[in-house]
């Protein structure tokens, strides 16, 4: 490998990368997402990201979680299917809704519990047996922190999305060596695990494997820095993939459009009181201007 190469995302390339919608398709033909999130008083993760996954195109989504977030769910999202688990009865109906899916969603709002970690590790197991490319976000990525040899070996696509403390936990390095070098940090974790990473900062960077160029993505502002901008993006770039764009290219056009999403907000709203429904919100007006 030699010196690592930057390049930016514009607004050309996003446009040529967003899926091209089928007059005759139909809701299968668009994909279909799963979403394993959210845990007790932490529904609206798995909210943000089963919504945005949404607005992105994709077909269906379906919600893996605990029992608990039903009624929530059932009233903010009822467009999803809804799977719900008990804390000791969760693989049938996690395995059932990974063979119903084409893509799994993982980690936001699962908690750090115990269950969570079994969840997590029955999931990504089942995940892989299919083939099945991954987004893993959040807790997913401090659970995965403990069990970093599950990504060494064959894998089928996997994007990781952490911010400077989540890469602390993966890598070990401490946060102001990541914060000085976040091309370098990003470009040689994807390599050493066949991942592409996106990693989030006031200006973000995406690694992917086999390659010494990396996406540095421009959009975006401070007002984005609120509980739940992050499920929203981890949702807009599964909602990509289930439609079948790159996953190189997902995980960085699905940055520029979430930066797009808060720059739309701020301007309208000021940057101090965008909230993550904001950028919920901005997606169907910025994929609007895109796709024109």
């Amino acid at each position: 490998m030699g010196e690592i190469r930057q390049k930016k995302i514009t607004w050309v390339e996003a446009k040529q990368y967003l899926p091209v919608r089928d007059p005759r398709g139909h809701k299968g033909t668009f994909g279909k997402v799963l979403a394993v999130a959210g845990s007790h008083n932490m529904a609206g993760a798995a909210y943000f990201a089963g919504k945005a996954a949404f607005l992105m195109g994709c077909g269906m989504v379906r919600i893996a979680t605990p029992e608990c977030n039903r009624t929530i769910m059932q009233i903010k999202l009822p467009e999803a299917v809804l799977t719900t688990y008990e804390d000791r009865h969760f693989e049938d109906t996690v395995f059932d809704a990974i063979r119903w899916a084409d893509v799994m969603l993982i980690g936001p709002g699962l908690s750090r519990e115990r269950i969570a970690g079994e969840v997590f590790d029955f999931a990504f197991e089942k995940a892989c047996d299919a083939g099945m490319p991954m987004v893993i976000d959040a807790d997913g990525l401090a659970i995965l922190s403990d069990r970093s040899e599950l990504l060494e070996g064959d894998h089928p696509p996997i994007i990781i999305t952490p911010h400077i403390g989540e890469m602390s936990l993966l890598t070990g390095l401490d946060r102001a060596a990541i914060s000085d070098d976040m091309p370098g940090t990003a470009h040689a974790f994807a390599q050493k695990y066949q991942v592409t990473v996106h990693l989030k900062s006031h200006e973000s960077v995406t690694a992917y494997p086999g390659s010494d160029e990396v996406f540095i993505n421009t959009t975006g502002n401070d007002g984005m820095a609120t509980a739940g901008s992050g499920d929203v993006l981890a949702g807009i770039m599964a909602g990509l993939l289930a439609q079948q764009v790159d996953p190189v290219m997902t995980a960085a056009v699905g940055a520029y459009i979430h930066g797009l999403c808060g720059d739309t907000a701020s301007e309208q709203l000021g940057h101090a009181s965008v909230m993550a429904s904001d950028l919920l919100d901005a997606i169907q007006r910025v994929l609007r201007g895109l796709l024109q």
